[in-house]
């Protein structure tokens, strides 16, 4: 699993709370790359073995398969 700079940052800052500082940042992991990356194991779109690259793009996490 490869994650971008610019994923990573945009987890971080939805992970950041004022208040608990990165103690939301488990629940933000959890939701939005753990979760949705079984949900496409699960449904084929990835296999073991496979490269995964997590990007953001207009907004929002981009999951890709990188060819070898």
């Amino acid at each position: 699993l490869n994650i971008s700079e610019e994923a990573k940052e945009y987890l971080s800052e939805e992970g950041y709370d004022i208040k608990y500082g990165a103690r939301p940042l488990k629940g933000v992991i959890r939701g939005k790359l753990r979760r949705p990356l079984a949900k496409k194991i699960v449904a084929g779109e990835f296999n073991e073995g496979d490269i995964v690259s997590v990007t953001l793009k207009n907004g929002e996490l981009h999951w890709e398969k990188q060819k070898i």
